[in-house]
């Protein structure tokens, strides 16, 4: 009863200040209207100083020549400074081509990636049936995004595994044999055993960017990002141009069906790639629509099968990224984002409008008062 009267008590205020209200409320949309293109320019820097809660992180060089990522602060939790084993494998086969080319502090810093390498992977006995795997993968020390202490990455395997086959090419030392073994057997194994293949619906596999065991978190949903299966398979089959393995072969083999299978999944109906197959779809950035463009290429040259050159061709076509699609529009973040902007543009207009006309009506009253 009470809420009911005071609903009422605003409704007869508001058609008492109808006009008032329409005139501001015009004047408010001709402001916002003026200032929005300005805040569109603009958006990206508005929303990592207002509104994102991930700082952009840093990476440098330590003495060792490893790199260091300093993600700061993401989702509001500190992450702080970490060696990951992708960059390191990158460093590794970075530093390899410049010894290559006769850069001989290039080849100490090789060394001491790969001795990261060698000393920070984690080895894990899988038990069943067919007798034990052992396997290997570079687990990452730290969380982040919806990513648990302990996760790992096919593609960070693969990188690593491609690394090492270029210390083996070096030093051809045997005892790297079974580490490629444990490897090779990741990519065997079904990620719900801790291994790096995700059997799909269709019957297709998938080797993820990102692995989460079920001991870490049983509902953890794949995003299937196509790059990083990509780029695990282009490690694959480099690594195997130096170790000549007939297991390798056939793990790249069955990864590069698969994903030439599920291409068409990531042509979105926006004439661009999508990053990703997880619901709600998220349009590549530029960057990205060009290494699926590069990416498949590549593999159309490694494999010949007809599904990479046709996206390959079709994708080249494709020059004009949608600035949103409608998923993007109408979702929840977008909204509240975009209704946030609105509250930062015309916050401190209203609080001024307010401050204004509380002002006028104290001066009215006071000289009313005067003249009283």
């Amino acid at each position: 009863m009470i809420i009911a009267t005071h609903i009422r008590k605003l409704i007869v205020l508001l058609r008492r200040h109808k006009r008032f209200i329409l005139k501001r409320f015009a004047i408010y949309l001709v402001i916002l209207a003026i200032v929005s293109p300005f805040v569109f320019m603009n958006r990206t820097t508005i929303y990592k100083t207002l509104l994102s809660r991930h700082d952009d992180w840093k990476v440098y060089l330590n003495e060792e020549g490893l790199l260091v990522t300093d993600y700061g602060y993401q989702a509001g939790v500190y992450v702080g400074p970490h060696i990951t084993p992708r960059l390191v494998a990158t460093g590794a086969i970075s530093y390899y081509n410049q010894f290559q080319e006769g850069n001989e502090t290039a080849g100490v810093l090789f060394n001491n990636t790969i001795e990261w390498l060698l000393n920070n992977f984690e080895l894990s006995v899988l038990s069943n049936s067919s007798g034990n795997y052992e396997m290997v993968h570079w687990t990452h020390d730290f969380a982040i995004w919806d990513l648990p202490l302990g996760w790992h990455s096919s593609m960070v395997d693969a990188m690593a595994l491609n690394a090492l086959a270029l210390s083996y090419k070096i030093y051809n030392d045997s005892a790297l044999l079974l580490l490629f073994d444990q490897i090779s057997a990741s990519f065997e194994v079904p990620v719900s055993h801790g291994g790096n293949v995700l059997e799909l619906e269709d019957g297709t596999s998938w080797y993820p960017e990102y692995v989460v065991p079920p001991s870490l978190d049983p509902d953890y949903r794949y995003p299937l990002i196509l790059n990083g299966f990509l780029f695990t398979l282009l490690h694959i089959y480099n690594a195997n141009q130096m170790l000549n393995s007939t297991r390798l072969s056939g793990i790249f083999q069955k990864g590069a069906a698969s994903a030439a299978a599920n291409l068409h999944k990531y042509d979105s109906a926006y004439n661009w790639t999508l990053y990703h197959s997880a619901s709600p779809i998220k349009l590549a950035s530029y960057g990205y629509h060009q290494i699926h463009i590069d990416l498949t290429g590549i593999l159309y040259e490694y494999t010949n099968i007809t599904a990479f050159d046709t996206y390959n061709l079709r994708w080249t076509a494709y020059t004009t990224r949608p600035l949103f699609t409608w998923e993007e529009i109408l979702s929840w973040e977008f909204i509240s984002n975009g209704l946030l902007i609105i509250a930062i543009i015309c916050g401190p207009i209203i609080a001024l409008d307010i401050a204004q006309i509380s002002v006028r009506r104290y001066l009215r009253g006071k000289k009313s008062g005067q003249e009283s």
